[in-house]
C-alpha cells in the first residue's frame, strides 16, 4: 500500500539522517586544587597533526565538548598556559561510530598535575641570556628540581604544587652579579622574571712570535660605549700607549708565558682589541693591529692568533 511504502522510506530517510549525525568527544578538565579552567584550551587534531578544532573549558567545572563530523583517526590535546602539567597531555583515539569512546558517551578526562616556576638568567643589560646556566628549585633547604637554561636564558621548573620556592644559579666559569630569586606559586605560575643575571663571558687569545708564544704582550680593550667595569682586567691603557680612536679604554691586560691572555668577564656588546708591546728601545708592531669583536651571551675564544 503507499501507506506502507511511505513508511519504508521514511525509516530508510531516518536511518540515512542518523548515519550523518554529528558525532562529539566531551570530557572534563580535573583538578584537586583551584585552577582558572577558563584557561585551558582542549585542540583536536588530525593524525597528520592538522588542527581541525579548538574549544576552551567551562569556567565552572571544567567541561568541553567537541564536535565531530567525520569519521577517522585524532588526537586530543590539552592547551594550558605555558608550565601547566597535565596527565595525559594527549589523547589518541579512532572515531569508527561503533566502538570509540566518543561514540559511547565516555568521557575524555585531562588531570591537573601541578603549576611551574618559569624565569629567565640574562646577561647584564640584556632581556636575554646563555644557554647552559645551572639553575636549580629549592623549597626550604630541599632540592625539588635542577636543569639548565634553554637558548635565550629561559628555564621552567613544573609540576608544583602551591608554596615558596627558591631559585638559585651556578655556573663553573661565569660570575652572576643575581644568582638567587624567591617565587611564590598560588593559583597560577611562580613569575621569576630576569631577575639572575651574568655579569660577562670570556674573551681569550694567543699571542705567538715565529710560532712561539710570546708573554709580555699588552691587549687593550676599547668600547663602543661607556660601560661597566671589567674585573680582573687593569684600569685604563699601559705606559706608552696612545689612544687614537674615538673608542673609549676600559683597560688591558698581558699574555702569560704560554702567550695567553684572557679576559675573565666582559659584559655584552662590541669592543676593539688592541695589542701593544714595546720595550724602553722599541716598539713592536702586531697584527692585526685591530680586532672587532662582539659579545653577545658566550665566550669568545679568537682562533687566530696575533703575531
Amino acid at each position: 500500500s503507499v501507506a506502507r511504502t511511505f513508511l519504508l522510506f521514511l525509516t530508510i530517510y531516518i536511518k540515512l539522517c542518523l548515519s550523518d549525525d554529528v558525532l562529539g568527544c566531551g570530557g572534563y578538565v580535573r583538578s584537586d586544587v583551584e585552577i582558572n579552567f577558563s584557561q585551558v584550551g582542549i585542540k583536536l587534531f588530525t593524525k597528520q597533526g592538522n588542527l581541525k578544532y579548538e574549544t576552551e573549558c567551562a569556567p565552572n567545572n571544567g567541561y568541553y565538548f567537541i564536535p565531530l563530523y567525520d569519521k577517522g583517526s585524532y588526537i586530543i590535546k590539552v592547551a594550558p598556559p605555558p608550565g601547566w602539567s597535565f596527565s595525559p597531555e594527549e589523547v589518541a583515539l579512532t572515531v569508527d561510530g561503533e566502538t570509540d569512546a566518543c561514540t559511547l558517551g565516555k568521557d575524555i578526562n585531562f588531570h591537573f598535575k601541578g603549576f611551574a616556576v618559569v624565569g629567565k638568567v640574562v646577561s647584564a643589560g640584556s632581556d636575554v641570556g646563555p644557554a647552559g646556566v645551572g639553575v636549580a628549585l629549592f623549597r626550604g633547604d630541599n632540592l625539588i628540581q635542577s636543569t639548565e637554561t634553554s637558548e635565550g636564558g629561559s628555564y621552567v621548573f613544573t609540576p608544583l604544587s602551591a608554596g615558596k620556592y627558591t631559585v638559585l644559579a651556578s655556573h663553573d666559569r661565569w660570575t652572576l652579579l643575581k644568582d638567587k630569586v624567591v617565587v611564590e606559586v598560588a593559583d597560577e605560575n611562580g613569575d621569576a622574571g630576569s631577575s639572575l643575571v651574568v655579569a660577562g663571558y670570556g674573551l681569550t687569545g694567543r699571542v705567538t712570535t715565529d710560532g712561539q708564544a710570546t708573554p709580555g704582550v699588552s691587549f687593550i680593550l676599547h668600547a663602543h660605549a661607556e660601560t661597566q667595569t671589567v674585573p680582573g682586567c687593569t684600569a685604563g691603557a699601559p705606559s706608552g700607549y696612545k689612544n687614537n680612536g674615538d673608542l673609549v679604554v676600559l683597560c688591558h691586560i698581558n699574555s702569560d708565558a704560554n702567550g695567553v691572555f684572557n679576559f675573565d668577564t666582559v659584559p655584552t656588546g662590541s669592543y676593539s682589541l688592541t695589542p701593544f708591546f714595546q720595550s724602553e728601545e722599541t716598539k713592536y708592531e702586531v697584527i692585526p693591529a685591530v680586532y672587532e669583536v662582539i659579545i653577545a651571551n658566550a665566550d669568545v675564544a679568537l682562533e687566530q692568533p696575533f703575531s
